[in-house]
């Protein structure tokens, strides 16, 4: 789960601390970083790439081979294994698509989430000892952007409704 408060925004965070007290209601901003964060958090799973840019880990030889689809053929009425398809490199880390599907956001005039229940994902994001990481979580410096003008657009709002 990634959870995005204030003091995580260094320079950004600092400007809502100060705005905050003067403007009305900060949910629809921390609604709209959360959707921003999800989506960019779905993105990562086309890309294949973590927040920091770098590419997402290709499965290790022995993963292709679990994850392989047997192709049978028969033989005197007897089926056996012919040869095993490599699953697409298309499907890394979309097998299922549970993961994905499984994101969420939550918003309050505090706080931006974006997460998931899925009880495998710490294993992805971090990884094990015989796995590696596929960090989707996190601040891009492209969200770091997009925070900063949605932030920009918010108190412009807020300055023509005084």
């Amino acid at each position: 789960m990634l959870t995005i408060t204030s003091d995580d925004l260094g320079n950004i965070g600092q400007a809502l601390r100060q705005l905050s007290g003067s403007l009305k209601n900060t949910r629809p901003l921390m609604r709209g970083i959360a959707t921003l964060l999800e989506n960019s958090t779905r993105k990562r799973f086309e890309t294949k790439t973590a927040p920091d840019g770098s590419r997402w880990a290709n499965w290790t030889p022995s993963t292709q081979r679990a994850y392989a689809k047997p192709i049978y053929r028969q033989r005197n009425k007897k089926r056996y294994v012919a040869a095993l398809k490599p699953r697409s490199k298309e499907r890394l880390m979309r097998d299922s698509s549970r993961l994905l599907r499984s994101l969420t956001r939550h918003a309050t005039a505090n706080l931006a989430q974006v997460g998931t229940n899925v009880v495998y994902a710490p294993h992805h994001q971090f990884g094990t000892k015989r796995m590696v990481a596929r960090p989707m979580f996190g601040l891009s410096a492209q969200d770091s952007a997009d925070i900063v003008d949605l932030l920009h657009d918010f108190v412009r709002e807020q300055w023509e409704q005084s």
